[in-house]
Parts: structure tokens; C-alpha cells; sequence
């Protein structure tokens, strides 16, 4: 065989290769076969002469990018041992032609010797096997697998700690699962509630769960009151929401949340599938099992189908027949047709494919999900492929993607903070809108509890958190006191807080975090105690107060009396209840206490003047006193007495009139009495005066003597009289 054949079989061959030179660093280019340009996205006159690095050089973008290194690496072994050297799975992006990007490529490399007659390596044949679609694909299965996992553990933990009853049903109405809020609402076991069915947890009496059931099979789910049925036979009335879902294509599911709402009406709604209906649904589950074989066919090179196999009428809706001689392109959706002609393209070239997912239209319009398998057949001219249905895997997919919102929807509406606690150093991982504001912090995720509320260290919050970490004790507390320092100037304000600290699980359930709840009670611990304060006030002004403070009923009698009856009026309790205050006012008073009292039928409060009141045989109290009228008012149902002893007053007053008369009389004696001798004796001194040889000298002195004995005794009765007065 010449040089030439030789030189086109390797051209023509299917395994993607080029020749190099070993001129190290350099590596040049010599040639290339057509299905290395195809697998690379490059021309052979691009390629040759090229260093193997400046034509492929590592990805620029991709930090971690190694395949110069590593492919450098097994082509200088290859030199120095003049042996083969097949290279580990690769990573190598390839340069995208017209731009600057890079396509991610993963490879299986072969680097291979040449030698010469001298023993030399004079070539190196450098074979790749593209696995890009392999490696992605397998990373993309263990992503999903992974994600649901971890939305089962979020799911399982939100749904046994809910404060909702939660029950997990078929469709035949057997419950297959209930959670711990729902055994605390039926009083029953899971085991009982399990064991009894929806039938013997529900009234099938109440007329609202025919509506109930129309409204879901309209909408797919319901929100509604029902009645419900607890162990002991006892019915309460509950609000009830219920939505189906497909955990599995055919196979309908139907979650329920009950909450109990006994004081108002309550609603359920259930699904009543007969078991005529359920066994016909096992029965096409059955067939479908039966028939779900993968259409084989075989692909001519102008793109018609030569064979096709009797599944396609189960997948595709078509008879064989009826697609024998077709153009297969014609069957693909639109979205998918430039990339299914790419693909069989390339399948032609050499390049088997076994992923390749495209949407196939069914006969009556509507679209089947396929991955194909596909490999050409060059002697043949013919393409084998075989067709797999991969409904089950979309409604996996779809299925994940409705329970993750479920989830998100629980959690973002939930009307209780919560959150997840990641590690053991508590970071945060998720947390719902309404615990951000009872913290008042943003852009916490990521962060530790300390990081974010370091006020917290001193109050035994980490040794809590740390505790359910490493033992998985769920803790709870309810109106416990913590200081949070929401200004971050150092001023902590108190708040009292309900709350669950609830380890979480991974998938291998191992403690991987905590979740917690937490709802804000600060305003109703807060108004708690300020009643219980204003009640202690009211109860000590009242017992320990001076005033008087009484209730007469509508019969006005006495039904209540304060401690100060006994305590300043000294009347025992017993003497006074249920008597009439009136039959001890003083007699002389009795008139306009009456009157006075007569103004309640008008007035809200009246004030009596001072009266006098009985407390004993012969002695009375003098009483100050405002009535309010409180009959109406369901609390007191009578009227209210306010009372203040005011004897000493009235007392005192009594002796300030007795000495202003007793003042008033001295001063007429001054004004008087005093005045008239006081007169003459300076009449009969001015005489004297006048006249000091007159011969009634004598007499006028025996008159002036007279008139200062009379001032004399006057201010003697002054003096005498002033004493007996009682300041």
C-alpha cells in the first residue's frame, strides 16, 4: 500500500487525531485527520505547521485550566520512553473560531510514538476521544441527585415541625404519613391516624366537602372549613387546604394541612378515589410498564427511515408503517431541529452518540421528551438508532422543581421567623423576610450568629445552639428574654421571644445544622405585665388607702366595702353588707342626702356636702363623698362611693367660729367699755392742766382715780376672758 492510500485512510479515519513533530517546547503540527477538525471546531489549514500550544492554548478564563501543562508533560514521557502514554480523563476548553470564548471540552488523550530506522521518535500521534456529553451528563445527575436530597431532609424537617397538622396520602384515602402537630390535633397516634384513613378522621355528614372536592378537581387544589372527627368521637371544626401532585407519572399523591380552629367554623377537603378507580390506575400503570420498550430504528444517509420498531405507536402514537420512507427530520419539534442535524452530522462523520435528547411530535401533536442513542454505519451507509421515552425523568425534574417551591412557599410565607444554621459555628444559610425584621439586619447570609449578633454572647444563646448541634435535643422556649442591640450603639432592648431550636439532618442524616422558629411575643409579655402592675396599684390604693370606698346596688345596699370601713371608722364588714348606708345619716342631714342622691338618676356624678354618719350608738363621723353611677357598667353594676373622713376638719372649724365670738366680744369691750373711762380721765387731766390753783382739785382727782379703777378691772376681764380662749 502507498503513501497516499496510507494517508487517506488516516484522513478518513473516525478516531480524532493529529501528527506532531517532537520539537520540544513546540510541538508543530504536521496533520490532522477530518473527525480531529470536527471534534475541535478547527480546519487542517489552520492547524498545520501551528505549535500544538498556540493552536490550542489553555482557557484564559478558567483559572484552574491545566491541560498544557499535563498534555506537555505525557508528550516529553512520551519522548524520553519511546513508549505510548494514555493520559487521564482531561479537561481542555477549545478556542471557539470567530471569537475569543472558549468551548468546555473533556477528553480521553493518547499520545503515541513513531520512530524512525534509527530508533528515534521522529512523530507523535495524539488521539483524543471527546467525553464532554458523558462527563456533563454524569455531573448533572449527581447535582439533581444531591439537590433532591437535600430538598427531602428541608422538607422532612419543616413537615415534623410545623404547627399545622400535615398528613401525606394516596389516592384510595390511606394516609400514609402524619406529623407530630397532627397526632397532638386528633389525639391519636400515627400509627391510629395512619390505620383509620381520611374516613375515619372526617365527617362525611358536613354538605361543604362536596364543594370542596369540585373546587379541586377544577384547580388542582382547595382551601376550605370542614368538620372533623378526633379519637374520641368528638368533632371540631378545622380549616382545612389540600393539593394533589404526581409523585410519579400516574401515580397521584395528595398533601393535606390541617389546623385546628375550634371557635369558628372549620374546613376540610379530601379526595375520594373508589378502589375500582384505583385499581384501574394500577392497571394502565401496569400496561404502561409493559409497553414501554425503545423504538429501534434504523436511518438511511438522506436522512428516511428504513425500520422502525412496534414501540414507536406506544411512544410516538405512529404506526411502523406509517413512518417507513419518512424524513425523520420531519417528526422533530421545531425548537430542536437545527441541533438534531448538527448532531446527525457529525454521527455520519464517525462520531458515535449516545445522549442526544431532543423532542419527538407525536401523531396527535403533542411532544414526547427522547434520548437517542446513535451510531453511523459508513460501509452501510445506515444509522442505527434506538429511541428512549424519558417522560419519567422530565416529570422527575418537573417534580423536583414544583416541591422546591412548595418549599419556598412555606417557608417565605410562613408567619413565624425561621431560618437554617449551617456548621458548627451556626452560619447563617437561609432566613425568612420576617425574621430580618425582627432582628432588623440585612445581608446576613453566610454569616455567623456571632458575627451578626455578637450581644448575644453573655445570654447562654451559643451554648444552646451548641447543644442541639452536637446531641440533635430539639430546645424550646417560650418568653424567654433576650437583649438585641438593634442600633448597634451599645443599648440593648429587651425582647421576649417563643422559639425551637431543631437539628437539622443531611441526606446520610448526619447533624449538619440548625433550624429554627421564632415568634415575637415582647408586645404581649410587655402589656401582661403592665396589667399585672396597674392591678397590683389599684389592689394596694385599695386596701391600704384611707378613702372610703363602698358599691351600693341597685336596691342601695351595700355589696362592697373597703378595708378602711373597719380600719378608720372601726365598723366590722360583717355589720355593714348588705345593709342600707342610709339608715345611718344623721337625721338633720338625711334631707339633703336625699336630695343629692336623687341626681343620679340624671347626672353620672354627683358630690354630696358633709354629712354625718353613724358608727356607733350615739357617735357619728362627718363624711365627704362623690357617687358615680355605674349601674350600667358590667364590671361594678352599681354605684361607686368615694368617702373621706372629715370629722377632725369639721371639728376644727367648729372651734375657730367658738373663738371668733369669743374674739368678737373682747373687741366691743375695747371698742366700748375701755374707751369711756379711758375719755373722762383725759378730759379731767386736761383740766388739771388748765387750771392749777382750781378748788375741785381734789374732786377731779377722786374721778380720775375712779376711772383708772374701772379701766383696771376692764382689762383684767379682757385678760381673763383671753385666756379661756383655745387657739
Amino acid at each position: 500500500m502507498d503513501a497516499s492510500s496510507l494517508k487517506k485512510i488516516y484522513e478518513a479515519s473516525p478516531s480524532a487525531s493529529l501528527v506532531l513533530l517532537p520539537d520540544f517546547p513546540r510541538y508543530t503540527i504536521v496533520n490532522t485527520n477530518w473527525a480531529y477538525c470536527q471534534a475541535t471546531n478547527s480546519r487542517t489549514c489552520d492547524l498545520i505547521n501551528k505549535g500544538l500550544f498556540e493552536a490550542f492554548p489553555d482557557n484564559p478564563n478558567d483559572p484552574e485550566a491545566d491541560g498544557v501543562e499535563k498534555l506537555r508533560a505525557s508528550l516529553e514521557l512520551v519522548v524520553a520512553t519511546k513508549a505510548s502514554h494514555k493520559m487521564d480523563t482531561q479537561k481542555y476548553d477549545i478556542p471557539v473560531p470567530g471569537t475569543k470564548g472558549f468551548e468546555v471540552k473533556y477528553w480521553s488523550p493518547e499520545n503515541t510514538p513513531v520512530l524512525n530506522y534509527l530508533g528515534e521518535v521522529a512523530f507523535i500521534i495524539h488521539t483524543v476521544v471527546d467525553i464532554t456529553e458523558k462527563i456533563q451528563a454524569e455531573e448533572q445527575r449527581k447535582k439533581a441527585e444531591n439537590l433532591i436530597r437535600v430538598s427531602e431532609a428541608k422538607y422532612r424537617a419543616f413537615f415534623e415541625n410545623s404547627m399545622d397538622g400535615i398528613l401525606l396520602t394516596v389516592t384510595d384515602g390511606q394516609i400514609l404519613a402524619a406529623n407530630p402537630a397532627a397526632c397532638e390535633i386528633f389525639k391519636m397516634t400515627e400509627k391510629e391516624i395512619c390505620d383509620a384513613g381520611r374516613f375515619g378522621i372526617v365527617d362525611m355528614k358536613d354538605p361543604r366537602l362536596k364543594q370542596l372536592l369540585e373546587e379541586r378537581r377544577l384547580k388542582g387544589k382547595a382551601i376550605g372549613e370542614v368538620t372533623l372527627v378526633r379519637k374520641d368521637g368528638s368533632k371540631f371544626p378545622s380549616e382545612l387546604s389540600s393539593s394533589v401532585f404526581e409523585e410519579t407519572p400516574g401515580m397521584s399523591k395528595t398533601s393535606m394541612i390541617i389546623r385546628d380552629i375550634t371557635g369558628r367554623k372549620a374546613a376540610e377537603r379530601e379526595i375520594t378515589i373508589t378502589s375500582k378507580e384505583l385499581q384501574k390506575a394500577l392497571s394502565d400503570l401496569s400496561k404502561i410498564m409493559e409497553s414501554s420498550l425503545d423504538v429501534i430504528c434504523t436511518i438511511d444517509q438522506a436522512g428516511r427511515f428504513i425500520k422502525v420498531s412496534a414501540a414507536a405507536e406506544k411512544m410516538w402514537g405512529y404506526l411502523p408503517h406509517e413512518l417507513i420512507g419518512k424524513q425523520y427530520i420531519n417528526f422533530v419539534s421545531a425548537e430542536d431541529y437545527e441541533s438534531t442535524r448538527s448532531a446527525t452530522a457529525e454521527i455520519m462523520s464517525g462520531r458515535e452518540m449516545t445522549n442526544f435528547q431532543n423532542y419527538i411530535i407525536r401523531k396527535d401533536g403533542s411532544k414526547t421528551p427522547n434520548v437517542w442513542s446513535m451510531k453511523w454505519n459508513d460501509t452501510e451507509k445506515i444509522m442505527y438508532c434506538v429511541a428512549k421515552d424519558i417522560t419519567d425523568k422530565k416529570g422527575l425534574e418537573k417534580a423536583y422543581e414544583v416541591e422546591k417551591q412548595r418549599f419556598l412557599d412555606l417557608y417565605s410565607q410562613a408567619p413565624s421567623c425561621m431560618g437554617i444554621l449551617k456548621g458548627p459555628n451556626h452560619v447563617y444559610e437561609l432566613a425568612n423576610p420576617l425574621y430580618l425584621k425582627l432582628i432588623d439586619k440585612k445581608d446576613i447570609i453566610g454569616k455567623t450568629v456571632l458575627e451578626v449578633l455578637p450581644e448575644l454572647q453573655d445570654q447562654g444563646i451559643f451554648e444552646l445552639l451548641d447543644r442541639v448541634y452536637q446531641t440533635g435535643e430539639t430546645f424550646s422556649a417560650n418568653e424567654m428574654l433576650m437583649k438585641f442591640d438593634f442600633n448597634g450603639d451599645g443599648i440593648l432592648v429587651d425582647t421576649y421571644l417563643n422559639f425551637i431550636y431543631q437539628a437539622h439532618r443531611n441526606g446520610e442524616g448526619e447533624i449538619d445544622g440548625i433550624l429554627f422558629f421564632v415568634v415575637d411575643v415582647t408586645e404581649q409579655v410587655l402589656s401582661r405585665q403592665k396589667i399585672e402592675l396597674s392591678e397590683k396599684r389599684f389592689k394596694t390604693l385599695i386596701q391600704e388607702g384611707s378613702d372610703l370606698i363602698s358599691i351600693i346596688d341597685k336596691d342601695k345596699n351595700y355589696r362592697y366595702l373597703s378595708p378602711a370601713f373597719t380600719t378608720i371608722l372601726r365598723i366590722e364588714y360583717s355589720e355593714l353588707i348588705g345593709t342600707s348606708p342610709f339608715g345611718r345619716i344623721h337625721k338633720d342631714d338625711v334631707e339633703n342626702v336625699a336630695k343629692t342622691t336623687a341626681r343620679l338618676l340624671t347626672e353620672k356624678r354627683v358630690q354630696y356636702a358633709p354629712f354625718r354618719y353613724r358608727v356607733g350608738c350615739d357617735e357619728y363621723r362627718w363624711l365627704e363623698t362623690i357617687a358615680t353611677n355605674l349601674l350600667d357598667d358590667p364590671t361594678i353594676q352599681g354605684v361607686l362611693l368615694n368617702s373621706n373622713d372629715i370629722t377632725d376638719q369639721m371639728n376644727y372649724i367648729q372651734a375657730i367660729e367658738d373663738q371668733n365670738t369669743k374674739l368678737k366680744e373682747i373687741a366691743w369691750i375695747q371698742s366700748h367699755l375701755v374707751r369711756a373711762p379711758v375719755v373722762r380721765i383725759l378730759a379731767l387731766i386736761d383740766l388739771l392742766r388748765d387750771d392749777k390753783d382750781a378748788v375741785e382739785q381734789p374732786e377731779i382727782l377722786s374721778y380720775i382715780y375712779e376711772s383708772t379703777r374701772e379701766l383696771d378691772l376692764l382689762i383684767k376681764d379682757i385678760v381673763d376672758k383671753a385666756q379661756k380662749i383655745d387657739l
